[in-house]
């Protein structure tokens, strides 16, 4: 009988110990199914800083993720909807005409990204025929650059790592965006994130975060230069294969210049959150 306990005891242990490990490391993958609807829901906090004064601006949108069957196994393709924006009706623009699709691998690589419809304000067809073709075209191209600024905030969810993550381990995101072409505006943005895992519990995996960004811009006599430095946290549900809360904060500083000689410069604190739900 002693034996038999010992032996008990002995499985009881191994049990523990391979129970403990797994607690103490995780394999990352995005795990959406044809079917699936989920939605994020982002809000943005921004405390601009310049010449001495504050000021307070709040912001925020919706966007709502049909999952399709992917063409080739480990894909999926994601129609993405802005359903909300918080600058709905400004000067006419209306986010929720915007559709994004792309296909998405489980490791959350992007290909064959696209956009359908036009947050500018539509046209009328006896204006345009007036217009001069170069003024018809940078309109388009604005509105081009309008949908390709957004879709970032769109697929706002970064690659993860092919290694396994033990706590402590980090892997890094670079994400670069360049906007411009023929409307006169250019746009380079580079944006790095280092993710830590700092714990896993109940299924959950949670991350530090650890961002920097640079962004410059010139065009129309003018140019400019942000950059960013912030931290967040992120946790990221295991067994949905979704991140489904991450809250960051950051400060930034920009400088710009224009004709005649103006120059200046800004700061501001940022929080922005993103929550995402299975519907």
């Amino acid at each position: 009988m002693k034996r038999l306990l010992a032996i008990a005891t002995l499985l009881l242990g191994a049990a523990w110990a391979g129970s403990a490990v797994a607690a103490d490391s995780c394999s990352l993958s995005y795990k959406l199914k044809p079917g699936q609807v989920w939605l994020a829901t982002v809000s943005n906090q921004f405390k601009a800083t310049e010449s001495g004064d504050d000021s307070t601006q709040a912001s925020g949108y919706s966007v709502r993720y049909r999952v399709l069957k992917g063409e080739k196994p480990g894909w999926v393709k994601l129609e993405a909807k802005i359903v909300a924006h918080s600058a709905q009706g400004q000067g006419g623009i209306d986010y929720t005409k915007l559709t994004y699709t792309a296909d998405m691998h489980t490791s959350g690589e992007l290909r064959r990204i696209a956009h359908s419809g036009s947050a500018m304000p539509p046209m009328p067809e006896d204006q345009l025929a007036q217009m001069p073709p170069q003024y018809a075209a940078m309109m388009q191209q604005s509105a081009e650059m309008l949908a390709k600024a957004m879709q970032p905030g769109v697929f706002w969810f970064p690659e993860l790592p092919e290694e396994k993550l033990s706590v402590g381990d980090s892997f890094e995101v670079v994400q670069k965006s360049d906007l411009g072409g023929g409307t006169g505006m250019q746009m380079q943005t580079v944006v790095k994130s280092e993710f830590t895992l700092e714990d896993i519990s109940e299924g959950l995996a949670y991350f530090s975060v650890r961002q920097r960004a640079q962004s410059k811009a010139g065009g129309m006599g003018g140019s400019s230069e942000t950059r960013t430095a912030g931290k967040a946290d992120a946790i990221f549900d295991l067994e949905q294969g979704m991140w489904v809360e991450m809250t960051a904060k950051s400060q930034s500083t920009s400088s710009f210049s224009g004709s005649g000689g103006m120059s200046g410069e800004m700061g501001g604190m940022q929080l922005i959150r993103y929550r995402m739900q299975l519907q």
